[in-house]
């Protein structure tokens, strides 16, 4: 999907929007036990996704995530013609602006030959620290720990890593089939402090308490009452839950608080107030392409325009839809009206009598009138 959706997004203006806001990487390191970096790769990521098998929470997850895997016996890392015992890991290099993370609740069973999906309860918190997950961090820790002084003290920037629950897709079914529907959290709230969560799911929107995020989401098994009939009684039995959170997004808490202190006047995006090309717009796109290079920079610049986008939000900026949207939208929309009516079973009921009615009146021998008699 993010290629599809970057592939249009090259005729754009910000041919780089998708890797400003959703765009991090990642490292993948062998260290042997020395704590030599014997092997560096970077790589770019939109998604991190996340074990969810026999994992009590997301946490879990992450922390298998930079775990790690010991090199030794058989598999021994080759590093310069000699084989030598290392560990082979991957963590995190460069924080997106918006984190998405994806539970891994499908798999393939080699046991009956099929895909299966995880129903284990798994939470996920309302706000997450990523900083434990950075090579930064962990470097940090690992020299600290050689030199025997003890735990390492908070870091200036680790404060940058803190995330907020902003979303949640969910998946309700089976490997087979299934429907997803999302809770996401309302940005623009009436009163300061208070960010009301809505359910989506298809045409419904309503709102939605997000202190049953749990109940809905988590996953894992609840109870439910049936009638036993061998009893004759209504028992309680336990059965898995059929939904469960299959995708989270998480919001960098510094771009979302620095948008709230005093919103400047609103402008439209892309734009200066001078009509020239917006500064934050400039800055993402240019340390999207730059994440061979500075990452520093390019995350910087990708929380820049996401506090650019919000204020703009914020602010109830009125913008005119173009034309060709709108054209295609009301298109899209009668399209669904026509599609709704002719598959509708009043609408199959109402054909079903007329078409009795005309047999009716053709067994009942009644002749139709002649309006050519004179």
């Amino acid at each position: 999907l993010f290629e599809k959706l970057e592939a249009g997004l090259g005729r754009t203006s910000s041919p780089k929007l998708l890797q400003s806001l959703f765009g991090g990487s990642v490292v993948n390191q062998i260290i042997d036990k020395a704590g030599r970096r014997l092997s560096e790769r970077v790589e770019p990521f939109f998604v991190i996704s996340i074990e969810v098998k026999n994992k009590a929470s997301v946490m879990d997850g992450l922390a298998q995530f930079v775990e790690g895997e010991t090199l030794d016996g058989d598999n021994k890392y080759n590093f310069e013609g000699e084989y030598v015992e290392a560990t082979k890991r991957c963590c995190i290099s460069r924080l997106p602006p918006v984190l998405i993370l994806h539970l891994k609740r499908f798999e393939f069973d080699f046991d009956l030959m099929k895909k299966m999906k995880l129903y284990d309860h798994c939470e996920f918190p309302p706000s997450i620290d990523m900083a434990p997950y950075t090579v930064r961090y962990l470097e940090r820790q690992e020299k600290l720990l050689g030199e025997a002084e003890g735990p390492s003290p908070a870091d200036e920037e680790d404060g940058d890593c803190v995330y907020e629950l902003a979303g949640v897709l969910v998946h309700t079914g089976t490997s087979d089939s299934g429907h997803y529907y999302s809770f996401i959290r309302e940005r623009r709230a009436a009163q300061p402090g208070a960010h009301p969560w809505l359910h989506f799911n298809d045409t419904l929107v309503e709102p939605f308490d997000s202190s049953e995020i749990g109940k809905n989401c988590f996953g894992g098994v609840e109870p439910v009452v049936s009638w036993d009939v061998d009893t004759n009684k209504p028992v309680q039995r336990t059965q898995v839950k059929p939904h469960s959170a299959y995708m989270l997004f998480y919001e960098k808490v510094s771009a979302h608080a620095q948008s709230r202190e005093g919103a400047p006047e609103a402008v439209p995006r892309g734009e200066g107030r001078d009509g020239a090309r917006d500064q934050p717009m400039a800055e993402a796109e240019a340390g999207a392409e730059a994440e061979g290079g500075d990452s520093e920079a390019g995350a910087t610049a990708g929380a820049e325009y996401v506090e650019h986008a919000r204020l703009c939000s914020d602010a109830a900026l009125s913008v005119a839809v173009p034309e060709e949207v709108a054209r295609e939208v009301w298109a899209e929309n009668m399209h669904f009206l026509r599609d709704r009516y002719l598959v509708d079973g009043l609408h199959f009921e109402f054909l079903l009598r007329v078409v009795r009615m005309a047999f009716s009146s053709v067994a009942s021998g009644a002749a139709p009138a002649d309006h050519g008699a004179s």
